[in-house]
């Protein structure tokens, strides 16, 4: 009949109720997710942009964001991706990882060794008081604060008097910085040098530093003193080298 209702199929006018009634509902529902600062992107991708507002996903596990950029996860967590972390982390359990899938050198490099030496050729023998013929100084490597050192010395001179004296030697190490309270010494040892001859004597000492301040300094050498005051010695026959094997830890 023109101008009025023209009937529907049987279950039409039912689908378009449907129809409007979930249009409706979508339309609530989006309501709420633009409320909330939620949006999805041509690509499908749900996007949150809410300023002052937390998300917390209740399940297996909770993930809170807070206002301030934090979040915490309460449960278990995979990242399939790279995960990048521009300020300090904090492992309160067990970090296990495959051996060779981290290159950081803190953990890579956890030791460094370092190898140095100073000679002193031509020197006079030091009295009994004694002086350090040969020394020498290691930087402390950034973000090292242990050092197992071991410093080897080898002193030999010339007695210019028929009569045989003797000489003392004692490796030692120290923190260039305290050498009061922070240092090692070998035992001193003493050798004797034939009239008009030549002796030479090598000993070594050990030691090891923990809770080392940032920007200190390793110093080591070879100290040596004449057993006697008697003097004979040949002048300028005094030669002392020192070595330091040092094995830098984390």
């Amino acid at each position: 009949m023109a101008g009025g209702y023209v009937p529907q199929p049987q279950g039409i006018e039912a689908l378009v109720a449907q129809f409007r009634k979930t249009d409706k509902e979508l339309a609530i529902l989006r309501k709420m997710i633009t409320g909330f600062g939620l949006t999805v992107d041509p690509q499908g991708n749900l996007i949150y942009d809410g300023s002052g507002k937390n998300i917390i996903i209740k399940g297996g596990s909770n993930l809170d964001i807070q206002d301030d950029g934090s979040a915490n996860v309460d449960g278990s967590m995979d990242v399939g991706g790279t995960l990048t972390v521009t300020g300090n982390a904090l492992f309160q359990g067990s970090l296990a990882v495959p051996n060779g899938s981290i290159d950081n050198p803190a953990l890579a490099h956890p030791i460094t060794p370092q190898i140095s030496y100073a000679d002193n050729n031509g020197a006079a023998m030091p009295g009994t008081i004694g002086a350090d013929l040969a020394s020498g100084t290691l930087a402390i490597p950034a973000g090292f604060s242990q050092v197992a050192t071991l410093c080897t010395i080898t002193v030999g001179t010339t007695r210019s008097s028929s009569t045989p004296d003797g000489f003392a030697i004692q490796a030692w190490t120290e923190m260039q910085e305290d050498p009061a309270n922070w240092y090692w010494v070998s035992s001193t040892v003493s050798t004797m040098c034939p009239g008009n001859g030549y002796t030479s004597f090598t000993i070594s000492g050990v030691g090891l530093y923990s809770d080392i301040p940032s920007g200190w300094h390793l110093k080591y050498g070879a100290w040596v003193a004449a057993n006697s005051s008697g003097g004979g010695w040949a002048t300028s026959a005094t030669n002392a080298h020192a070595s330091l094997l040092a094995l830098f830890f984390r």
